[in-house]
């Protein structure tokens, strides 16, 4: 779903699209490459983040949710931490100053073979 805001210049619209390249960014970042994986709610590791996340709009904060693999042995709290607080920060470069909310959802764990899990972290970031 497209975030618009009107401004006094018009109406700014950002696309889903927008949100999974920040999400990729993201993920490409040494702390994150072959660590964290984007996934579908069942788990399947996906290449594309836009299947793995939603974005919608409530009140005056951008929620944006989506399901990761994460690599055995690493911290889930400590990794989701410093996913959120990195994708906090991409995304308030890109788009704005704005009161956001990060709903990541561990759909599983990746050793040899992917078990499935299921654990919400959910990070609310107010706006400076």
């Amino acid at each position: 779903m497209p975030i618009s805001e009107k401004t006094k210049y018009g109406t700014i619209t950002i696309t889903d699209h927008i949100y999974a390249s920040i999400v990729e960014d993201v993920l490409e970042e040494e702390n994150f490459s072959g660590i964290v994986w984007v996934s579908t709610k069942r788990g399947k590791v996906v290449t594309d983040a836009l299947q793995s996340m939603k974005i919608g709009q409530a009140e005056n904060e951008i929620v944006i949710s989506l399901y990761i693999v994460v690599k055995f042995g690493i911290s889930i709290k400590k990794i989701c931490k410093e996913f959120a607080d990195r994708l906090a920060d991409k995304v308030v470069d890109a788009c704005g100053n704005s009161e956001l909310r990060i709903l990541i959802n561990v759909a599983g764990i990746k050793s040899k073979n992917i078990a499935r899990r299921d654990v919400e972290v959910v990070f609310k970031y107010e706006a400076k």
